[in-house]
């Protein structure tokens, strides 16, 4: 705006352009002497802030939400790179429990039943140690069987075998003093004959026993 003072002459003062609105910077233009408005920046350089503007109030930055709704993660901002999600630690320090997380609800503390799937443990947890898997014993106390474990099905008992290859015993078992060999016997209620076992067969043989009494007065029979 050019003007003449009386007293010092001419007088240029600039035009102003203020629109009153705080979101746009007024500037003139040099050549048409018309105002323009352009908008102003409220970029802080904080990827962490929504950045608005007010045309009364002027600019204005409000924190971001980085809530990525998913309780298994932790959410923080970084100004030069945004938002950062890092996994939560579920670990209680339990070893008797399986620590899991679900996005939904959080950390989840399961039981541990420390199951190895072997019928021949017994499956326990110690809190300072985790699990333990203990040898079961499968004694049935019976001195004629042998007991065995069989990892799928668990104890089993089977009779122990009393032969001594020897066919003139009767091998059994009792079952507190275990295996019993005893004599075939081979009476034949004769008293004529002399029974015996055959080793070989297992058979019982009968012998004519002998009357002679070695005396020649005399006549032996039987």
């Amino acid at each position: 705006n050019d003007t003449c003072d009386a007293v010092t002459g001419c007088v240029s003062s600039p035009v102003i352009c203020d629109d009153s609105d705080m979101c746009t910077a007024g500037t003139c233009d040099p050549s048409t002497g018309g105002c323009v408005s352009s908008p102003v920046s409220c970029d802080d350089n904080d990827l962490c802030t929504n950045d608005t503007c007010d045309p009364l109030t002027g600019c204005a930055s409000s924190p971001i939400s980085c809530d990525d709704s998913d309780m298994c993660t932790m959410n923080t901002c970084d100004p030069s790179s945004g938002c950062l999600s890092s996994p939560v630690s579920c670990d209680d320090g339990n070893p008797c429990t399986i620590d899991t997380c679900d996005p939904s609800t959080g950390c989840v503390h399961a039981v541990d039943t420390c199951d190895d799937s072997n019928s021949c443990t017994t499956d326990t947890c110690d809190l300072s140690s985790g699990c333990v898997n203990s040898a079961i014993t499968c004694s049935d106390d019976d001195v004629c069987t042998v007991d065995t474990c069989d990892p799928s099905s668990g104890c089993a008992s089977s009779p122990i075998s009393c032969d001594d290859d020897d066919l003139c015993t009767n091998d059994t078992c009792d079952a507190v003093t275990g295996c019993v060999s005893s004599p075939v016997i081979c009476d034949d209620s004769d008293m004529c004959t002399a029974g015996t076992c055959d080793p070989s067969t297992g058979g019982c043989v009968s012998s004519p026993v002998s009357c002679d009494d070695n005396d020649l007065c005399t006549n032996d029979t039987c």
